[in-house]
C-alpha cells in the first residue's frame, strides 16, 4: 500500500516491470538455439548431416573446406571452399540476371 500523498507509478513499478521484460526475454531465449555449427570431417560426411537435417529442415549450408585437412595446423592465405544447400533454397542458374529490373528481392514468391 502506498500512501495517499505518493504517486501512482515510481521506481518500483519500473524495477518490477523492468524484472518481468528480463526473465520474459530470458525464457523466451532458452527456446532459441544457437550451436548452429557442426564440424565434420570430410564433404561426404556434410553430405550425409545434411539428407538427415533436411527431413526436419533444418539445414541451411555447409562449408567444405578444399585446401585444409585435419593436420592443417595454420590457415593458408587464400582459404578456398564449397557451399552446399539445398537445391530448392538456390536460386536457378538459368535465371542469372532478370530481364527487367524492379525493386526487392530476387526470390519472387510467384514464380
Amino acid at each position: 500500500e502506498r500512501r495517499y500523498d505518493m504517486p501512482n507509478f515510481d521506481w518500483r513499478d519500473v524495477f518490477n516491470l523492468t524484472d518481468r521484460v528480463i526473465r520474459m526475454l530470458n525464457q523466451y531465449g532458452d527456446c532459441l538455439v544457437l550451436d548452429k555449427f557442426i564440424p565434420l570431417p570430410d564433404e561426404d560426411a556434410v553430405t550425409h548431416r545434411a539428407l538427415d537435417l533436411l527431413e526436419g529442415g533444418e539445414f541451411w549450408a555447409g562449408l567444405v573446406f578444399t585446401n585444409m585437412f585435419s593436420w592443417t595446423t595454420s590457415v593458408p592465405p587464400h582459404v578456398k571452399f564449397k557451399i552446399r544447400m539445398d537445391i530448392d533454397i538456390v536460386e536457378r542458374t538459368n535465371k542469372v540476371k532478370d530481364r527487367y529490373w524492379d525493386p526487392g528481392p530476387r526470390a519472387d514468391p510467384m514464380e
